[in-house]
């Protein structure tokens, strides 16, 4: 990756880093032309130099068109997609704002008029993306990002409709597990619903507090995200009305046809659920070890909503200390591995392991994706995958997947 800031990218200024992803990085630039800020966006240059090379660059256009057939305002509009000294550029809406995983603090239970909030926003954005035949397939707290009106933006449309576009025609399973819908995660076809899965998972983190699948390592997330149910809502927010913890399931459905079928009827549900008649204390804790408070309750402005509803939110009063103003590049990587790659090992493992026994206790060293066989083998094929596996993708233990 490149170490030093680079002074312009085409016409544009480039003024600071903003962050760096699984495979772009994003600077804040100026354009002189039209004198306004912007995020640029470019691929990281160390997968420019090997042999995927085309492989990036086609992925990195793919994103480009799929974005700007998303125009809507809570998403992040794209300006234009060009070429500089060789290399492509995405230039994009600057957004003065922080992704909400930087915003509330890990642990933290929001109000449920605020998480109801930003899941409708998040649906309103959802509806224009799907008619306009995208799927986003990332749909995760770091991908939202909060500006000071309290408006949500989503961002990052690198991975959406990539799951069939692998080098040399191979498919991938590509994405952060946490939020993955069961059909992500084993590289089944995804559509609509699938994100309707990540939202909910979204509203169940900013509601708990609690990711609903969360694991010592990638394969115990993905194992219990397609295996288990999530912990009810009712268990760690009594107080909360049943109509929330019905969505939640339907949400989080394992089975795509069991979820809502579209964001019209996920958001009429929302728009049905009561909500609570007292002001919540706080609408978004301090984040961790930083003695400051992201939002507070000094200029209190009513936001309506669906179902007759009225949810009150806050103006952003100053910006966080230390975190960067926007942002195009969730913190961690997403982990791609070849379906090809898994469906050989298995193949192998066939002629080497012992009779399939009921998997018992939890399995934390295996490979980030032994999904494909969770359903149809036992512990210790399960075992034999990851040993197989590991020259490829190598143990590390569980990141956050903000």
């Amino acid at each position: 990756m490149d170490a030093r800031l680079p002074d312009a990218i085409g016409r544009f200024k480039v003024l600071s880093l903003l962050g760096r992803g699984a495979m772009g990085v994003v600077y804040k630039a100026r354009d002189p032309h039209l004198d306004r800020m912007i995020a640029i966006k470019v691929v990281r240059a160390d997968l420019l130099t090997g042999p995927d090379r085309d492989t990036y660059l086609a992925r990195f256009h793919d994103e480009a068109r799929i974005a700007a057939l998303c125009r809507h305002d809570n998403i992040v509009g794209v300006h234009e997609f060009g070429f500089a000294g060789g290399e492509p550029y995405l230039a994009m809406d600057y957004v003065d704002g922080i992704p909400i995983n930087r915003a509330v603090s890990r642990g933290t239970r929001i109000s449920l008029p605020e998480a109801t909030h930003i899941a409708l926003q998040i649906l309103d954005a959802l509806d224009s993306m799907h008619d306009a035949g995208v799927t986003h397939c990332d749909i995760k707290p770091a991908n939202i990002l909060l500006t000071r009106a309290a408006r949500l933006k989503i961002t990052d449309f690198g991975i959406s409709r990539l799951i069939d576009m692998a080098p040399a025609g191979a498919p991938l399973m590509i994405g952060t597990p946490s939020y993955m819908s069961p059909e992500q995660c084993l590289g089944d076809k995804v559509d609509r619903r699938s994100d309707f899965f990540s939202l909910g998972a979204v509203l169940y983190e900013l509601l708990t507090g609690e990711r609903p699948f969360q694991g010592l390592a990638y394969t115990d997330t993905v194992f219990k995200l397609i295996n288990q149910p999530h912990h009810a809502l009712s268990a760690l927010r009594p107080e909360l009305p049943t109509e929330i913890s019905t969505i939640i399931d339907l949400a989080l459905a394992k089975k795509p046809e069991d979820r809502f079928a579209d964001s019209g009827s996920f958001t009429a549900a929302l728009g049905r659920v009561p909500m609570e008649d007292d002001k919540p204390a706080v609408l978004f804790a301090r984040q961790d070890g930083r003695a400051f408070t992201v939002f507070d309750y000094a200029s209190p402005a009513t936001v309506p909503t669906h179902g007759g509803q009225d949810i009150e939110t806050v103006r952003w009063t100053s910006p966080a200390p230390g975190l960067p103003a926007a942002a195009d590049c969730p913190e961690a990587e997403q982990d791609v591995v070849s379906v090809e790659k898994i469906q050989d090992a298995l193949a192998d493992a066939d002629m080497a392991t012992e009779p399939a026994r009921e998997r018992r206790g939890r399995t934390t060293g295996m490979g980030p994706f032994f999904a494909v066989s969770c359903r149809k083998t036992g512990y210790w094929r399960q075992r034999m995958v990851h040993t197989l596996l590991s020259p490829f993708l190598g143990y590390r233990p569980q990141r956050e997947e903000d």
